[in-house]
């Protein structure tokens, strides 16, 4: 392999702290960067000008996938924004509706003990459901604004 690929190679795996899941990345992006290079050298290109097309062909393959990704993530978010009132709706009417009717279904002085800890199950599962609403939307917000922030920043560049 071209001392350039490896260069790439390196530099791109820099940040990434050393384990075998680093190495094995990196094993897999030397096999594909060697087999693009081949192909371009198959067509006629001087080998440094191979390595080059190979580097260029990675980076706009990993963008790719990056877009396609944050266009994902995003299409996640905007979906649960338009869901997030009635999930919030539903959690808190729930939150009031459902232990009450716990307590009058299963309500009878016989059962006092069952009815308890029914009461006690549902509350501690709807409490969990509105937390984890809650969650994720903080966390939505949090890369919401991670993401404006970038985009603030490569507009300033």
């Amino acid at each position: 392999m071209r001392k350039e690929l490896e260069a790439f190679i390196e530099e791109s795996f820099a940040g990434l702290p050393p384990s075998p899941e680093t190495e094995q990345a990196k094993a897999q992006v030397r096999k594909q960067l060697e087999a693009d290079a081949a192909v371009y050298r198959a067509k006629g290109m001087a080998p440094w000008a191979a390595d080059q097309h190979a580097m260029m062909r990675f980076g706009a393959v990993a963008g790719a996938r990056e877009s396609v990704a944050r266009l994902r993530r995003r299409a996640i978010r905007a979906r649960f924004r338009r869901r997030y009132p009635k999930l919030v709706k539903g959690g808190i009417l729930t939150l009031t509706i459902g232990p009450i009717a716990a307590a009058i279904l299963w309500g009878d002085a016989d059962h006092m003990v069952q009815t308890l800890v029914w009461w006690t199950i549902c509350v501690i599962a709807i409490v969990t459901y509105v937390i984890v609403v809650e969650y994720l939307d903080y966390r939505y917000q949090k890369e919401e604004q991670r993401e404006a922030q970038q985009a603030q920043e490569e507009q300033a560049q």
